[in-house]
């Protein structure tokens, strides 16, 4: 499968079902859902709470229409919530 020059991850990965978890005595945030791909196939799939991220399913490539839970913990106010991947058809 070729790789494709300019798309985006977010365009094809969708997050819900999120939950967040604060320990404000250990200043960290947990944050739980799922991801579902939508329109094309992904490889590398990240998501990322500021600048710790996740390997969501091992990075193993994940096809239109499947789904993965994932989880990441981040220190103090880590700013925004994204996601990170290679696009492929």
């Amino acid at each position: 499968m070729p790789r494709t020059e300019g798309e985006s991850c977010g365009d094809y990965v969708a997050i819900s079902d999120t939950r967040a978890t604060i320990d404000s005595d250990t200043d960290r945030v947990k944050m739980v859902g799922q991801v579902v791909v939508a329109g094309a196939s992904v490889e590398s799939l990240s998501v990322c709470m500021g600048e710790r991220c996740v390997l969501v399913a091992g990075g193993k490539a994940m096809a239109n229409g499947e789904s993965a839970h994932f989880s990441v913990t981040a220190q103090g106010r880590p700013g925004a919530f994204t996601v990170k991947c290679k696009v492929v058809r």
